[in-house]
């Protein structure tokens, strides 16, 4: 599985290694900010929740109809080991251990028709990486092996690889700048074979976003 996660981690760099190759014309500048939901299938802890996620992008022009869109987005949330649960799953307040911080390493392809001189859209793709770090202790005398333990699960079986598809409407409102909402789903694909029995959608994750896209 090692060798799995360092080949995905190369495709990953060679497209953007491919895309500086290709073209250097930067679009736009993308700030945004919205919710993500993040499914949880585990009774026995806190319903999936909805926590602010956001985040920046470069768009790069291909074409007038291709884009590449690199970039980050964040969140966060409270984890923990819930009695009879034996992974670490999103927790409500009162079972809480570790406040997890979120990374979505993103380098969406999209796809862009122009409806009119104002408004666009189109769909998007992506091989993103969502990256969950345990960071600080949110109960006293936590046991030391907890961090190691919830690192060891959130990037074993590839559980980082979150591939995503959504759509996006851009409307160019001012000369400056144009707003974007983008929707998108993130898809555990690593339930292939993590052999966990847990339904699809636990670890899905559904993205809204409404940001700023500064033209350059």
């Amino acid at each position: 599985m090692d060798v799995m996660k360092r080949r995905l981690l190369v495709i990953f760099l060679l497209i953007f290694l491919a895309v500086a190759g290709y073209s250097i014309e930067i679009s736009s500048y993308d700030i945004f900010t919205g919710l993500i939901w993040i499914g949880n299938s585990e009774t026995n802890s806190a319903p999936s929740p909805i926590v602010p996620s956001p985040g920046f992008a470069i768009s790069i022009r291909f074409n007038d109809f291709i884009y590449l869109a690199p970039g980050l987005t964040f969140y966060g949330y409270q984890y923990g080991y819930p009695e009879n649960v034996d992974r670490p799953v999103p927790v409500e307040i009162e079972h809480r251990e570790i406040y997890v911080f979120g990374v979505n390493v993103t380098a969406e392809l999209t796809f862009q028709f122009d409806f009119s001189e104002k408004l666009s859209g189109g769909f998007l793709v992506s091989p993103s990486l969502m990256f969950k770090i345990p960071t600080f202790p949110l109960v006293d005398n936590l046991d030391a092996d907890i961090p190691g333990q919830m690192a060891g699960y959130f990037f074993g079986a590839v559980r980082f690889l979150l591939p995503e598809a959504g759509g996006f409407l851009r409307w160019n409102a001012f000369d400056n700048f144009g707003i974007v909402f983008r929707l998108k789903t993130g898809i555990p694909v690593f339930h292939l074979w993590d052999c966990e029995g847990t339904p699809f959608y636990d670890q899905m994750t559904i993205n809204f976003t409404v940001g700023l896209s500064f033209p350059r």
